[in-house]
């Protein structure tokens, strides 16, 4: 049984893949001034709420993840 590919979703889904995945590499890499921000502006809430420092590696590590998965996954699945 011969089953056509549709490249353009197939190319689609790993190119979003990779986008959200490059998107959470920035975020590990850049993420750290964006935390010390948002820390000083909750520092005049009350309530003292403050990210840890390694919020933002935690965070990117999870869009790279995510980012991988999707990309692969869509590479294997999408355009069936």
């Amino acid at each position: 049984m011969v089953v056509a590919v549709v490249w353009p979703a197939k190319l689609g889904a790993i190119g979003v893949g990779l986008v959200i995945a490059v998107a959470g590499a920035a975020i590990v890499r850049f993420g750290a001034p964006a935390i010390v921000a948002l820390n000083k502006t909750y520092a005049r809430l009350p309530g003292r709420f403050q990210y840890p420092l390694w919020w933002h590696r935690l965070l990117g590590g999870m869009f790279v993840v995510f980012g991988v998965l999707i990309a692969s996954v869509g590479g294997v699945l999408a355009g069936r």
